[in-house]
């Protein structure tokens, strides 16, 4: 009987053993499931995003684009890829946010030196990590802006702006570079430039 009794204790405690690991891998499937669930649908909500659609033209994604300040005093769309490139020929970095072939393009400072009025933008100056000036179509000295081609055949607008009270003034370059076929589309960017500060 005693026996009897120890066997019956033994299947009891297994059998609760059993019923408590069977509850914890109930409640652990159920989270997993949960996660990965949750992970499916963030997954398709950022496929949704405009900056992951293939097909969109530059100004459909600019219409739902959210824009990020950048230093400098101007802002940026989040689907534009990122980047920053040092240009030992100036010598100067610039800051680029690219879409396809339009490029957005800031530059801190142009030169370690005094930079006349005059010198920049003129031909062969720089105005993306790789494209220079081809020629100057269009220039507006006293607001500092000017439009013309890269040698790669875009179109290229911007604003440059001299640095103020320092010994050595620099040049502060905005500009956006893009096919001439999306004159339109870029005009949020001409806009921001127009009015860069």
């Amino acid at each position: 009987m005693e026996k009897k009794g120890k066997l019956f204790l033994g299947c009891g405690v297994v059998a609760i053993v059993g019923s408590v690991l069977g509850i914890i891998l109930a409640v652990g499937g159920y989270f997993l499931w949960q996660s990965m669930k949750g992970s499916t649908e963030e997954t398709d909500a950022i496929k949704d995003t405009p900056a992951i659609q293939t097909g969109e033209t530059l100004a459909q994604l600019l219409t739902n684009a959210e824009w990020e300040p950048a230093d400098g005093g101007f802002q940026y769309p989040k689907f534009m890829r990122r980047s920053e490139n040092f240009i030992a020929d100036i010598p100067a970095s610039v800051k680029s946010f690219s879409w396809k072939n339009v490029d957005l393009c800031y530059w801190p400072l142009i030169g370690a030196w005094a930079v006349s009025n005059e010198s920049f933008p003129s031909k062969s100056c720089y105005v993306t990590a790789s494209d220079q000036v081809e020629d100057i179509a269009y220039k507006a000295e006293s607001k500092g802006i000017f439009s013309g081609h890269t040698t790669d055949g875009r179109v290229f607008y911007l604003k440059k702006r001299l640095s103020e009270g320092d010994a050595v003034r620099h040049v502060m370059v905005l500009a956006i570079v893009y096919p001439e076929e999306l004159q339109n589309d870029v005009q949020p960017f001409v806009d921001m430039i127009l009015n860069w500060n």
